[in-house]
C-alpha cells in the first residue's frame, strides 16, 4: 500500500503486504491505548508524513503507558512530527518512540 493522503479507520488495521507513507500522509491512530495495536502490517513500513492521534472514549495513556500505534516485520523512516512529539485531539502529549519494528507513544 502506497498512502500518499490519509489513512483513519475506525478499529484496527491490518496491511498483508507492505506500507509506503509519503511526506504527504497522514495516519490517523487512536491515543486511548484500549486496542493492542492500532496498525499492523505483514512486510515492511516506510514512514514519512504525518502522525496523528485522535482520543478514545476520551480515555487517556497515563505516564509510563506506551501504547504500540503500528507494528510490521521492519520499520524503516520516520514521522516527520516536529520533535517526534504528536498531541490528541483530547490535548494529551506523547513523544513517538521507534524500535526497528514497532512505532509506540510514551506519555509526557
Amino acid at each position: 500500500v502506497y498512502n500518499d493522503g490519509t489513512i483513519a479507520p475506525q478499529d484496527r488495521l491490518f496491511v498483508s503486504g507492505n506500507l509506503h507513507q509519503s511526506p504527504e500522509a497522514v495516519l490517523v491512530a487512536p491515543s486511548g491505548g484500549l486496542a493492542p495495536v492500532s496498525f499492523e502490517v505483514g512486510g515492511e513500513v516506510v514512514l514519512d508524513g504525518k502522525l496523528q492521534l485522535r482520543s478514545v472514549d476520551q480515555s487517556r495513556v497515563n505516564p509510563g503507558k506506551s501504547p504500540i500505534v503500528l507494528s510490521a516485520k521492519k520499520v524503516t523512516g520516520r514521522f516527520s512530527d516536529e520533535d517526534d512529539q504528536v498531541t490528541a485531539s483530547d490535548g494529551a502529549k506523547f513523544k513517538i518512540k521507534y524500535t526497528d519494528k514497532t512505532v509506540y507513544l510514551e506519555a509526557i
